[in-house]
């Protein structure tokens, strides 16, 4: 899976993250390309941030949460340092 992290005050491209999957689609291996530091993987456009955001700890979590009914605007983040689960802010 490939996913791109942009700067998330100027949302400029910063760096890609990769994450590797075996044929049971159990994750093996994430690695990124360029610097994370205060940047995030934006499932939404900033324009549709009107009422909350959710930010989760891994692209495979706000993908669930938004499979699960979320459907305020997403984002992973490694900028935002939260143990496991979802925040709400």
């Amino acid at each position: 899976m490939v996913a791109l992290f942009r700067d998330v005050g100027t949302d400029e491209p910063r760096a890609v993250s990769r994450t590797f999957f075996d044929r049971e689609g159990v994750k093996i291996a994430l690695r990124f390309l360029g610097p994370v530091g205060g940047a995030a993987i934006k499932l939404d456009a900033d324009e549709d941030v009107l009422g909350g955001l959710h930010i989760g700890e891994g692209v495979e979590t706000v993908t669930a949460a938004r499979m699960l009914g979320l459907n305020s605007p997403l984002m992973k983040s490694r900028f935002f340092s939260f143990a496991s689960g979802l925040w709400r802010g």
